[in-house]
C-alpha cells in the first residue's frame, strides 16, 4: 500500500513546468557565455602585454578629445544607428533560422563578451577609476536591450525546435516578435540620444 501511495505522490512534470525551466536556464547560460568571453578579452589584454592598448590606439587622449568635442547631426546619427543595428539584427534572425543557431547566436554572446573585456581593461588602463566608467558607458543603456532582444530571439528559436511548438499560440508569437521590435527600436533610440550625451560627461571628466 504504501508503495502504491509513493508512486502517485510522483509529480509528472507539466508542459508549463518545461517551459518555465527552459526560460529561466536561457539566461543563466547567455550569462555565462558573455562572462566567458569577457574574461578571454581580459586575459588576451594582460597576455599581450598591454601592446594592444599601446599600438592600437584604442580610447587615447585624440579619440577622447574628439568625443568631448563632438557635436552630432541627430538626425544622420539615427539613420547611421539604424541602419548599423537593422542590418546586425537581420544577421542574428539568419543565425536564429539556421540549424546552428543555438552555436552561432552563443557565439555572438561570447564575442560581445570578449569585446568588452578588451575594451574595459584599456580604458582602466590609460585612465583608472575614470575609465571604468568610460568602459561600461561606451554600451549603456542601448546594449541591455540588445542583449535582451539577442536571448528573446534564442528562446523563440528554442521553442520552434521542440515538438511543442504547435502548441503556442499566433497571438503569443505574435507578441514576442512586437516585443523585439521594440527591444531594437529601444535600443537605437538610445544610441543615438541617450549614449552620446553619457559619454560626453564622463570624457569632460578625464
Amino acid at each position: 500500500t504504501e508503495k502504491h501511495m509513493d508512486h502517485r505522490c510522483i509529480q509528472v512534470p507539466t508542459f508549463h513546468d518545461i517551459r518555465k525551466k527552459e526560460e529561466n536556464t536561457i539566461p543563466n547560460s547567455m550569462i555565462c557565455i558573455f562572462m566567458a568571453g569577457f574574461c578571454l578579452g581580459m586575459g588576451f589584454f594582460y597576455l599581450s602585454d598591454k601592446a594592444y592598448a599601446k599600438e592600437s590606439g584604442l580610447m587615447d587622449t585624440t579619440h577622447i578629445r574628439q568625443l568631448q568635442e563632438f557635436r552630432a547631426n541627430k538626425t544622420g546619427l539615427l539613420q547611421y544607428v539604424a541602419v548599423r543595428r537593422i542590418w546586425q539584427f537581420f544577421l542574428v534572425g539568419l543565425c536564429a533560422c539556421s540549424k546552428l543557431c543555438s552555436i552561432l547566436l552563443q557565439l555572438l554572446i561570447g564575442v560581445c563578451g570578449f569585446s568588452l573585456g578588451i575594451l574595459l581593461f584599456t580604458a582602466v588602463y590609460r585612465y583608472r577609476v575614470m575609465g571604468l566608467f568610460l568602459g561600461v558607458a561606451l554600451f549603456l543603456p542601448h546594449w541591455i536591450l540588445y542583449m535582451a532582444m539577442i536571448c528573446r530571439v534564442m528562446h523563440i528559436s528554442q521553442q520552434s525546435d521542440t515538438k511543442y511548438y504547435h502548441k503556442i499560440s499566433h497571438i503569443k508569437l505574435l507578441i514576442d516578435v512586437i516585443s523585439i521590435i521594440l527591444l531594437l527600436i529601444a535600443g537605437i533610440l538610445c544610441e543615438t540620444y541617450v549614449n552620446p550625451y553619457l559619454l560626453q560627461k564622463i570624457a569632460a571628466a578625464l
